[in-house]
């Protein structure tokens, strides 16, 4: 995996153009959020990686508030993720890419995101600098929605309780919403990693509430598929980036991904090291889409994983190796209903298993 830059798609602007003076880093995304009268808007804060079922209830409890308000529902969020300013050494891997994660946190209900710069003059501000300067200054909260853990200010002295002190005491509405679980189980980034770590990303999907999903740059490669005739795109993603564990997984390809992409390509997912043709090689992922050609070169997609199919074997030569991905592509085309166009709306997780697979 290659380290890719994350530029911002947004305006680095406040709303309300006033915050000239500050240090702050801030971008929106698509755009600052028009304005409602003198009422300003209500924002769900956090790092949101992920955006998990538990970020998603944060962000609909602020687009409720919002809409009783009549104001615009603001996601703020903050990049890079505090843990690798802070503690770079143990931070863990990301679940999502930037864009991703705007791209959800939009489809979760926000109307606008608002992206603060994380840096260590950031971390170095109070609890209460961080709430008269970004929520009451920057953004011009009316309501501020957070997590029950959420915490903020110079050595995390912030929690949800300073939060809602702090706050109310500026005239905002505050909401905490508390723990979500998901079948018996706390919902958290930690789980979402420990089941994709491990390959499980049905168990992952249940704890996102959608498929476990990248995005990179599609790269050449060494045309070895092509050559062998089941071509893949080979997707470079950042470095931070989490992947599931080295396997061959169902699979969906959004070739235009964004707020409102829908159809995907069934698609065949193989990460891996490439261990018949280059044992001590980088992990790779790659794409064999069931139902499209064509060339992606250059081009930015997304990769949803549904099920593991089988771990990665080293095989004694290429032909042994066809063999097993035509079997593979076979198993795919039965698992998906021989559909090779999918809609992600309409996806339920679910998958056929015939007899004799």
């Amino acid at each position: 995996m290659k380290e890719e830059p994350e530029d911002i798609p947004a305006r680095p602007v406040g709303p309300h153009e006033a915050s000239q003076r500050s240090p702050l880093q801030v971008s929106w995304y698509p755009e600052p959020p028009a304005a409602a009268g003198a009422t300003g808007p209500v924002v769900a804060i956090g790092t949101f990686d992920g955006v998990h079922r538990g970020h998603q209830a944060i962000v609909a409890c602020a687009a409720r508030m919002a809409h009783q308000r009549g104001v615009p529902c603001v996601a703020l969020t903050f990049h890079p993720p505090p843990r690798e300013v802070l503690q770079p050494d143990s931070s863990p891997a990301r679940l999502c890419s930037l864009d991703q994660r705007l791209d959800l946190l939009l489809a979760a209900g926000a109307h606008a995101c608002c992206v603060l710069g994380f840096d260590h003059h950031l971390a170095r501000q109070s609890a209460r600098a961080f709430v008269d300067g970004v929520l009451a200054e920057l953004l011009q909260a009316s309501g501020v929605v957070a997590g029950y853990n959420f915490r903020f200010g110079h050595n995390r002295e912030g929690n949800a309780a300073t939060l809602r002190e702090l706050a109310q005491s500026r005239g905002m509405a505050v909401e905490v919403v508390g723990p979500v679980t998901w079948q018996g189980q706390e919902v958290s980034s930690t789980a979402v990693r420990r089941w994709v770590a491990q390959g499980e990303v049905e168990q992952a999907a249940a704890v996102l509430g959608r498929p476990f999903a990248v995005r990179g740059e599609v790269v050449a490669g060494s045309g070895r598929g092509r050559r062998l005739g089941f071509p893949t795109a080979n997707v470079r993603v950042d470095e931070r980036q989490l992947l599931p564990a080295d396997g061959v997984y169902l699979a969906w390809l959004d070739l235009f991904p964004g707020p409102r992409s829908d159809t995907v390509v069934a698609s065949l997912a193989v990460v891996s090291r490439r261990p018949t043709f280059s044992p001590a090689g980088e992990r790779w992922l790659e794409v064999h889409a069931l139902g499209e050609g064509g060339s992606w070169y250059g081009r930015r997609v997304e990769v949803g994983f549904l099920q593991r199919l089988r771990p990665i074997r080293t095989f004694a030569g290429a032909q042994e190796l066809v063999a097993q991905m035509e079997q593979d592509r076979r198993e795919a085309l039965a698992r998906f209903g021989r559909q090779t166009v999918l809609s992600k709306s309409g996806w339920h997780g679910s998958l056929s298993n015939p007899s004799g697979l």
